[in-house]
């Protein structure tokens, strides 16, 4: 079983970690609130209330009264659940927000077209399975960056971008890897980012994750659609790279080999901090010569 899978961080800093585990063909797995000082216990959140076999974690708490948390599944009937609190506690114990009493919700995807189509949430778990595996199977990353969720579904190869205003999604192929199929979509990402100065210019890097190929790495491009490659580790072979991450300063990269659990931090030669955003999803290398 693995565990872990993509780790992730909670609006007050505490870490999020995802059991992915079957049990008896049944996701098992828990949602975890990990404390990085070490003064709490880890803790089973609510978010993964019933088990299943979760991959990732994000949050929307533009509104800090009404503040919603996301967790996506990676097999095929693996619907993405939104977790909205009861109560909010954002000045004495933050903590506790994610252990407490709240609504799940299930996504439901409803295409107009191959590239576009409306959305709803509902409390039937069953009928969320069933759009999930027609619709979104195998969701792996998730993020919300400014109101809009990004999700991909590797077994379609496709990045879903998600207006949570809206209620409408967009969705773009990671067929091709490195976004060499549509470079639009780093313009999209970085149009709603804010980088550490507040503005992000056509310098500006989105870094991500690549799966598939017999090079693990970094990625980065940037407004202007060019692609750079920061980092490849050959001697993992065909593992996978994640938990791609920044520190606060933005002077150190930071992210894990998978299989090996293998944890990495990254300098620039120069000194200089990488500067731009990250997106907490994979693109699926389809090299032919592999």
């Amino acid at each position: 079983a693995d565990t872990s899978v993509t780790p992730s961080i909670s609006p007050r800093n505490t870490w999020i970690s995802c059991e992915e585990i079957m049990l008896n063909g049944t996701g098992g797995g828990k949602i975890y609130q990990v404390d990085p000082t070490g003064t709490r216990e880890a803790e089973i959140t609510s978010v993964g209330l019933g088990g299943g076999r979760f991959e990732s974690f994000t949050y929307d708490v533009r509104d800090p009264d009404f503040p919603h948390f996301y967790a996506s599944e990676d097999r095929k009937k693996g619907a993405l659940r939104r977790f909205t609190p009861h109560r909010t506690n954002w000045d004495n114990d933050p903590w506790e927000m994610l252990h407490g009493t709240g609504d799940i919700e299930f996504l439901m995807l409803y295409p107009i077209d191959q590239n576009s189509g409306y959305f709803a949430w509902t409390y039937d778990q069953n009928a969320a399975k069933l759009n999930a595996r027609e619709n979104y199977p195998e969701c792996e990353g998730i993020e919300v960056n400014n109101g809009l969720l990004y999700m991909v579904a590797k077994k379609l190869k496709i990045l879903f971008i998600i207006d949570l205003d809206s209620g409408f999604y967009q969705t773009h192929t990671t067929s091709h890897g490195a976004f060499d199929g549509s470079p639009d979509q780093v313009a999209t990402i970085l149009k709603h980012s804010t980088s550490q100065q507040k503005t992000v210019s056509d310098s500006s890097m989105l870094y991500f994750t690549e799966e598939g190929g017999s090079r693990p790495g970094i990625h980065a491009r940037n407004k202007l659609g060019q692609y750079f490659t920061v980092l490849e580790a050959e001697e993992y072979g065909k593992d996978e790279t994640t938990g791609l991450s920044f520190s606060p300063s933005g002077h150190h990269l930071y992210f894990a080999i998978q299989a090996k659990g293998v944890l990495f931090e990254v300098t620039r030669i120069d000194g200089l901090p990488f500067g731009g955003q990250t997106l907490n999803i994979k693109y699926h290398n389809t090299d032919p010569n592999e």
